[in-house]
């Protein structure tokens, strides 16, 4: 090996890394990402790009319901052709990207996904001070509504 290739194999896996852990990701590659997971059905992977700071129960919900999500949306629009960020608003650690989706009936849809980066990293986020909104929707799927979610039992006092 010469010394000239002696330095890619550590780069391109310095590389690898930071790319697994999102260090690199801007707010429209996150957007993106928890989008294509959302429509793939992968839950756990689609929580993966949420704010870490997002409540457990919103998490779980997620979790659970990207896979019906996916299935509804195919079900009356066709598979998604095409996916792309046309817009990103970055304002400090608050961004809002807008993205578009193709479906294969040919209708398109934009969304706007607010965005918050914590430690460098930016994640979806979802904004617990808005309950009196309705809920975001996401290429046509409802996302989880604060009022729908079961409610938490009390936990026993002392």
């Amino acid at each position: 090996m010469t010394r000239k290739t002696m330095w890619i194999a550590p780069v391109m896996v310095c590389m690898l890394a930071l790319t697994a852990c999102g260090g690199t990701d801007g707010p429209g590659d996150v957007a993106l990402n928890f989008n294509n997971a959302m429509m793939d059905g992968d839950g756990s992977r689609a929580v993966e790009y949420l704010d870490p700071e997002a409540p457990a129960m919103i998490r779980g919900a997620i979790e659970d319901k990207a896979g019906e999500m996916s299935e509804e949306v195919e079900e009356e629009r066709g598979a998604i052709d095409r996916v792309r960020v046309v817009n990103e608003e970055i304002d400090g650690d608050r961004a809002t990207v807008t993205i578009e989706v193709t479906f294969e009936d040919g209708t398109t849809e934009e969304d706007e996904i607010a965005m918050i980066q914590r430690d460098g990293q930016w994640y979806v986020h979802v904004d617990m001070d808005n309950q009196d909104k309705p809920a975001p929707e996401m290429n046509g799927m409802d996302m989880p509504d604060m009022d729908e979610m079961p409610e938490m039992p009390e936990m026993p006092q002392g």
